[in-house]
């Protein structure tokens, strides 16, 4: 948030010392992340069921968290001159599954107690991918309607969908949305499913709806919290120029380009209307924040200090080409420190560096050629921006710690791990399971392969000596892992 502000050239708190308060916090996991991240910041969590604040107050027993508290509370109760105002005030996953009574409320509460300089953030659902989303809730919802449980009612409401999906005709449009929501729908869990296609309130709103929302309140629309596009592609020239004619303003823009690429959700950030923001700002200070970005080239490194056009490769399969040496060399290099941070300046030298770059690499000219192309990977999602460097460690040390929080999360069966660098492990390997267990800052490396040759089976390997040096070489190895994830704590 603090980061994507700064983006649009606007300066919130520093999240190292901040107020943040979450509503509808849940069993409270997410807030506890940044507490445990920021233990000098001050936060606070609102929920309306008193399990799931029972269930984070007994987390911030067991993690000893003593800058994060949780209250019980209906927020149409919640008393203004109990509560000051916050830097961040965030509401994930609340705010189209509430009565509208509530939902006005909710605005109430942003424009009373967001500080001036602060962000908000609300997490909905959109149209115009949420009419063919309704349309299947709605089917769910109908054929589910005499079933209690949610487990079993998730279960029931996708099978019809299957169903539905089987009998209609096998060339129509019609089976291709039905095949096509359900495989969406699928990548999300039961819990998901049932909070958000089987809930009795289910409101998406277009875009320009929720920024009238905001005016009313004092606020406008910052940008979306996500550091990414819905799609790699961007719109052709004459595309971008008629965009240009039919929409007069930033918010008939966002809303005509949720028509062009359906969108369905949004996580918008905002702040009050009076702070002056400037949209252009990254394009001159690309230097003030550090990088993080991941792509993958096939070209040989001896063609990094020339000219020679180096194409990159994306997650997804997207494809940039550049024939910049410094270029070239700062995107293997952050694609090397994956998933840490580098800021601007260090990036610039460390690539010269590493890649032996000519003298001269760092002229003007070369420095804003480099600092433009990364501006453009963020801008199309495939770089992220940090407005602080990462916390935690780069290095094993003889007896390596990983941070509490991630011990608790794997002690409690989580399938993701929390990291200081902002991106979630999902750690697969059962000897990265079992380091992220013992790995407690009390064990030497020596102690972590004594458990792991007691514990873990290696196919194939008999002799016990080979065991040994295998096992040694993939703890070395899923140790220095953890900490280019940002998972070790000094």
């Amino acid at each position: 948030m603090a980061t994507q502000a700064a983006v649009n050239g606007m300066i919130s708190a520093d999240p190292r010392q901040c107020s943040f308060m979450e509503l509808g916090c849940g069993d409270g996991t997410n807030l506890l992340a940044h507490a445990y991240m920021y233990p000098d910041s001050r936060f606070l969590g609102i929920d309306l069921s008193q399990k799931h604040i029972d269930r984070a107050n007994i987390s911030v027993a067991e993690l000893g968290i003593k800058n994060a508290v949780f209250r019980q509370m209906d927020v149409m109760d919640m008393d203004e001159g109990e509560f000051d105002q916050f830097d961040y005030i965030v509401a994930h996953g609340l705010f189209s599954w509430v009565p509208e009574v509530v939902r006005k409320r909710l605005m109430e509460i942003y424009s009373r107690h967001l500080a001036h300089d602060g962000v908000g953030y609300i997490s909905y659902n959109v149209y115009p991918g949420c009419h063919v989303r309704t349309m299947m809730n709605e089917m769910m919802q109908f054929h589910t309607r005499r079933v209690d449980d949610p487990i079993e009612k998730v279960r029931t409401g996708v099978s019809v969908l299957n169903l539905i999906s089987e009998m209609t005709d096998a060339e129509s449009t019609y089976r291709l949305i039905i095949k096509d929501e359900l495989e969406a729908m699928l990548e999300r869990s039961p819990e998901n499913i049932f909070h958000d296609d089987l809930s009795e309130i289910n409101q998406p709103f277009y875009f320009y709806e929720f920024a009238e929302m905001l005016a009313k309140n004092g606020m406008q629309y910052l940008t979306e919290a996500e550091e990414r596009v819905l799609h790699f592609e961007t719109l052709s020239d004459e595309a971008t120029k008629m965009l240009d004619q039919v929409a007069s303003d930033l918010v008939e823009r966002e809303q005509y380009m949720d028509f062009i690429r359906y969108r369905r959700f949004r996580s918008t950030l905002f702040c009050r209307k009076e702070i002056r923001l400037d949209r252009g700002y990254l394009d001159e200070h690309i230097n003030e924040f550090c990088i993080a970005g991941r792509l993958h080239s096939e070209a040989d490194q001896s063609t990094v200090a020339t000219e020679e056009p180096e194409t990159f490769f994306g997650p997804r399969e997207q494809t940039i080409t550049c024939n910049h040496p410094l270029t070239k060399a700062v995107v293997r290099y952050l694609s090397s420190q994956w998933t840490r941070s580098v800021s601007f300046t260090d990036l610039l030298d460390r690539s010269i560096e590493m890649y032996d770059l000519p003298e001269g690499s760092k002229s003007d000219t070369d420095v804003s050629q480099a600092g433009n192309f990364i501006v453009e990977l963020f801008r199309v999602g495939l770089f992220r921006l940090h407005r602080y460097p990462n916390q935690g460690i780069t290095y094993v040390s003889s007896k390596p710690r990983v941070n509490r929080f991630a011990q608790w999360q794997i002690q409690r069966g989580s399938q993701t791990v929390m990291t200081f660098t902002g991106v979630s492990l999902e750690p697969d390997a059962d000897i990265t399971k079992l380091l992220l267990k013992l790995a407690d800052g009390t064990r030497t490396l020596d102690d972590l392969a004594d458990a792991a040759m007691e514990k873990l089976e290696l196919q194939g390997v008999n002799d016990q000596t080979q065991k040994r040096i295998a096992v040694e070489e993939a703890v070395k190895l899923n140790l220095e892992t953890l900490a280019r994830n940002g998972v070790l704590e000094a």
